[in-house]
């Protein structure tokens, strides 16, 4: 996994880390960059006069100065160890230690299911739409987390209850308010209405009366958010990851995988120290180590109508989030745009311990 960053942040990680400075001697620019098992942090530094258009040649030449002063001369030791003979020592990998703790993204091709980050709409006031059964609210894109389509859905609405779509009724438009109850997947049999997540309508399964008014507690999308991170005290180690498509998916945005940390001449502020881009199948297929058998159909109502497939990403060597640098792993969407097709996710693996 190869992650872009600028030259403070990889002095900044190296330091913290206790990796070995890299480099290769180009014409117009120094390559650098750090291995941390297989994660490499990379960045170019150009020399007088040749950074391309738009970047500012003076950092460069600050930068440029600073490397050459203090790391070139240590740079290129030995990634791997060697013997006196020079053979390569041989390690014991340790037994993997600690808690499972695993992450599952939203569907990238559902904004009605991303969370994390969404904004909370408080009593919204909503409009009949003339036949006292379809009431709109003034927002599209409704968060869901009763329904099925978010993993672990269940332990999400316990941390944030909100979630939970509630609407009331007040009889006649005077008096008290009454919460009604949602058809959910819990509750498929019973319940007073209906939500259509994408477009925010609530149908009633009876109509009301005309004189009655409607309002509606939610959040609504604000973005694709999704944040992997340590708790306090913690490391947090990424040793795999997946993703899984259904075969119509239209990768119609750039997604991107970003690790962050505290600035150290900002803090608390964090700054993006590296990341990876994937902007096309093509992408993630080069970077895999394969993938499993399609997934047919199946599932029926609450399943897929599409093929599934399963694309695999193993680490040799962890990548560690340190909970004390203010480390995490972030999934963006360049521009909030969705994916195309039925469903596209990723699920990452992780092991916590203490630091």
């Amino acid at each position: 996994m190869h992650f872009e960053t600028d030259y403070a942040n990889l002095k900044a990680m190296i330091a913290a880390k206790g990796i070995s400075w890299q480099h290769f001697d180009y014409p117009t620019r120094y390559h650098l960059f750090a291995v941390d098992g297989t994660v490499v942090y990379k960045t170019d530094v150009y020399k007088d006069g040749l950074a391309p258009r738009g970047e500012d040649q003076g950092q460069h030449n600050t930068d440029r100065a600073d490397w050459e002063a203090n790391y070139q001369a240590i740079s290129n030791k030995a990634i791997q160890k060697h013997n006196v003979d020079e053979a390569i020592l041989v390690e014991v990998v340790p037994a993997r230690t600690g808690l499972g703790h695993n992450f599952y993204t939203p569907n990238v091709t559902r904004p009605c299911t991303w969370w994390e980050q969404s904004t909370v709409i408080t009593e919204a006031v909503l409009t009949d739409q003339g036949d006292h059964l379809s009431y709109a609210a003034p927002d599209s894109n409704i968060i869901t987390v009763q329904h099925g389509r978010l993993f672990r859905e269940d332990n999400i609405l316990v941390e944030t209850p909100t979630l939970a779509v509630k609407v009331e009724v007040q009889a006649g438009g005077i008096g008290g308010w009454v919460e009604k109850t949602e058809r959910t997947l819990a509750n498929a049999m019973t319940g007073d209405y209906d939500v259509a997540y994408t477009t925010g309508v609530i149908t009633f399964l009876s109509p009301l009366d005309a004189a009655d008014n409607v309002r509606a507690s939610y959040h609504k999308v604000n973005g694709f958010h999704f944040t992997v991170a340590p708790a306090p005290g913690k490391l947090l180690k990424v040793y795999r990851a997946e993703m899984q498509f259904t075969e119509d998916v239209d990768i119609a945005t750039i997604i991107r995988y970003q690790v962050w940390a505290y600035n150290p001449y900002d803090l608390p502020n964090k700054v993006n120290v590296g990341e990876t881009a994937y902007k096309s199948m093509s992408d993630i297929v080069q970077e895999s180590i394969g993938a499993y058998p399609p997934i047919p159909p199946l599932g029926g109502t609450n399943g897929f109508t599409k093929a599934v497939h399963i694309v695999r990403f193993e680490y040799p060597a962890v990548l560690a989030l340190y909970s004390s640098m203010g480390m995490e792993l972030r999934v963006a969407l360049d521009g909030d745009v969705p994916f195309g097709g039925e469903f596209a996710n990723a699920t990452i693996y992780c092991v916590e311990d203490d630091e």
